[in-house]
């Protein structure tokens, strides 16, 4: 850490130090024998809570992957569904994110519910779905969302006047339906672990493992 701080401006660290958190942690204990033996079932019924408490985009989390050179990178997008199989996400084969996943075949997936002070994170393996998944969900897109992704090329270079007057092209060739383009892909993630974190005021923050063993799963309690 810096030992000095730049002339008028507030100690950092200090300042970083003092920020209020946790401020709506959990006072009682979680019973672990309330959460599902599935561990999909549990991020679903804790998703579930945050969407009805009114937590903004409950369903942003961030996805992680890594590069057949195995560096790491992080980005904040949307979870598309969840079953007991997998977490589904949407996005272009064009992007970082899905060479990452097309070198590796893996990736995880964190979501944060501040108003709950709780987590879950999501690490397994990554597969590409069959075209007509890719096809309805581009389909479900906004209009506006599926002209960026036709004029998206991911990570390159490009000014903001070239980006709207492609898209304006795009706009007026498809006045009505727009198609998927090819790139455009829905991916699932397929857990091979899952943890639960729900923050307790006391510090004392409730962890719970699932670990894939064999067709089933085990939990365990984690400290700290």
């Amino acid at each position: 850490m810096a030992d000095q701080q730049p002339a008028g401006l507030p100690n950092l660290r200090d300042l970083l130090r003092g920020l209020p958190v946790l401020t709506r942690a959990a006072e009682e204990p979680v019973d672990p024998e309330a959460l599902p033996l599935q561990p999909l079932a549990a991020v679903r019924a804790w998703l579930l809570e945050a969407v009805a408490s009114g937590e903004p985009e409950p369903h942003a989390m961030t996805l992680s992957t890594v590069s057949a050179d195995g560096e790491p990178t992080s980005r904040v997008l949307l979870c598309k569904d969840l079953d007991d199989q997998a977490l589904y996400f949407a996005t272009s084969s064009l992007s970082r994110k899905a060479s990452d996943i097309e070198a590796t075949g893996v990736a995880a997936a964190h979501f944060y519910w501040k108003a709950q002070a709780r987590q879950a994170r999501v690490t397994g393996r990554v597969v590409r779905l069959p075209a007509p998944a890719a096809a309805a969900d581009f389909a479900a897109r906004s209009r506006d969302s599926q002209l960026a992704a036709l004029v998206h090329a991911d990570g390159e270079p490009a000014s903001p006047d070239a980006v709207r007057a492609l898209r304006d092209r795009v706009a007026t060739r498809f006045p009505d339906r727009v198609p998927a383009p090819p790139q455009w892909g829905v991916y699932a993630l397929r857990p091979r672990e899952v943890e639960l974190w729900q923050g307790r005021r006391d510090r004392l923050h409730f962890r719970i493992s699932y670990r894939r063993s064999g067709a089933g799963w085990t939990r365990a309690l984690l400290w700290p």
